[in-house]
């Protein structure tokens, strides 16, 4: 795998090797082998076998290594969790035994406010669009979900959300093709996304549309920085909670390790 090395041990992203591509001699680029797919007369009929391997012919080298292999046992992965996802904030684990191979990622749970929503079918909520509350009364664009959950609550979130629908002069579109409806922002959930990313393949910031409501509709203002949630699913709908910066501010990505460029 092909990696940007962060000099100032932040964790690296995919935009990272984007731009140390576009640049001749970058001294940032590694690459980092993590299996043997096909082997000599050598036996490698283990891990351990083929990580040493690899380490025997890569040794030397600077910008040629072998992954970083803990062996332990099960009752201290999850303290090499915290401590390499959590503290370090890395982006997850890969765990191996003898049978199965796992791949080990933290949830990032967030409260935002639907700003918006395609239809499954005439009663049923396909997607929902979501923001995170500004100062000022202004809601962020920071992505969409389809993984709802079950008919029951693809119904519920209907039932509350074409209550709140509202006119808007913005178009937006979901995967499929259809555009959202837009509605009043006031509805709160909570979802859990497995990455946020906040900058492009280029290393460019990632935009987004701010709203406000004007008038009982909802009036796009500008593109800003923002952030792009990634394998997101809901967990429930937070009727505890308001669209207000208090519950459902950037203050949330700033705790989870995420900075809007």
């Amino acid at each position: 795998e092909l990696y940007a090395l962060s000099k100032d041990e932040k964790r690296e992203r995919y935009s990272d090797v984007h731009a140390a591509l576009s640049k001749p001699n970058d001294d940032k680029m590694h690459f980092a082998a993590f299996d043997i797919v096909q082997g000599t007369a050598e036996n490698l009929d283990s891990y351990p076998k083929k990580i040493d391997r690899i380490a025997k012919i890569l040794q030397g080298l600077t910008y040629f290594h072998s992954v970083e292999v803990k062996e332990t046992d099960a009752s201290k992965v999850i303290s090499l969790f915290d401590d390499i996802v959590g503290e370090q904030q890395n982006e997850g684990l890969v765990i191996r035994n003898d049978r199965r191979i796992y791949k080990m990622k933290q949830d990032i749970d967030l409260d935002l406010v639907v700003v918006g929503y395609t239809l499954q079918q005439k009663d049923a909520v396909r997607s929902i669009a979501l923001a995170i509350a500004l100062p000022g009364g202004q809601f962020l664009h920071v992505g969409s979900v389809g993984t709802l959950g079950s008919q029951e609550i693809r119904k519920k979130l209907f039932s509350q959300l074409s209550q709140l629908a509202c006119p808007s002069p913005y178009r937006m579109s979901a995967s499929d093709g259809s555009l959202y409806q837009f509605a009043l922002p006031q509805l709160v959930v909570s979802i859990s996304a497995k990455d946020v990313q906040n900058e492009r393949h280029d290393a460019s910031p990632i935009t987004r549309m701010a709203f406000a409501i004007n008038a009982d509709q909802l009036e796009p203002l500008h593109l800003t920085p923002s952030v792009s949630i990634l394998h997101a699913s809901l967990n429930e709908i937070r009727g505890d909670k308001k669209a207000t910066e208090e519950d459902c501010g950037v203050q949330q990505l700033e705790r989870a390790g995420f900075f809007i460029k």
